[in-house]
């Protein structure tokens, strides 16, 4: 693996774990699952920005590449690599996760 695209991916990783820790603290009492989430950081970074054949501009094309993440505590994570991978703005992901919309909905 080429210099530039190792640091993009380290860089990216970082960020990740910065959103997810801003995503859990938006999440309020109502909690968050931290270690499913930051267990796969690496592995989305990697796909996300190196493997997976996306186009943010082309989501629906039939020649993009498909991830189904089944693993339920790990979602943050994914909302991560998707917001790193230009899928989802900053404003629509830090209104999603504050704790008066999508966490209290699903935990009650």
């Amino acid at each position: 693996m080429e210099q530039h695209l190792r640091t993009k991916l380290i860089e990216t990783a970082h960020a990740m774990r910065r959103d997810i820790l801003d995503m859990s603290l938006r999440c309020g009492a109502m909690g968050a699952h931290l270690g499913g989430s930051m267990s796969c950081v690496e592995i989305l970074a990697v796909l996300y920005g190196a493997v997976m054949h996306l186009d943010p501009a082309d989501s629906l094309s039939d020649e993009r590449d498909r991830f189904i993440m089944s693993k339920a505590h790990s979602s943050m994570a994914h909302y991560a690599a998707l917001r790193q991978a230009d899928f989802s703005p900053r404003r629509i992901y830090r209104a999603q996760w504050s704790a008066a919309s999508f966490c209290s909905s699903i935990r009650r």
